[in-house]
């Protein structure tokens, strides 16, 4: 009905319906088959284990099957594959930022050690605890 007046419709990641892959895969699937405007409103850039805001249908650990679903069904699902040098400047770039708020609010004195180990993981079970 939305589509038929030309209006945007989106239809399908805004929560977890399942842990299930096959699920969650079987409830989009129809979704891209309809030609949907907006397969998701948006992509879950947080892996699921870390989000505590309640995860979304597709997240960060689910971002190879997307593009493969993308490319095999010949759908626009509104992710492009990034060049990895890209990706890491931006990550990179990233953690100089939360460095420089840290420093700048005086919470804490992030050294270039910390920077290094800190721009490439890809969350917290990753990441390098600290010596206690």
């Amino acid at each position: 009905m939305v589509m038929l007046r030309n209006l945007e419709a989106c239809t399908g990641n805004d929560a977890l319906m399942s842990e299930s892959d096959v699920r969650r895969t079987s409830r989009t699937h129809p979704i891209f088959i309809a030609g949907s405007d907006f397969v998701c409103s948006g992509f879950g850039s947080i892996q699921r284990y870390d989000n505590m805001f309640g995860p979304s249908q597709w997240n960060s650990e689910d971002i190879d099957d997307w593009l493969a679903m993308q490319r095999d069904w010949g759908v626009d699902g509104g992710l492009r594959t990034a060049a990895e040098p890209d990706v890491a400047a931006l990550r990179r770039r990233a953690a100089e930022a939360v460095r420089d708020v840290y420093a700048h609010l005086g919470l804490g004195d992030l050294d270039d050690v910390w920077l290094e180990q800190r721009w490439m993981p890809r969350g917290p079970r990753t990441c390098p605890q600290p010596i206690s």
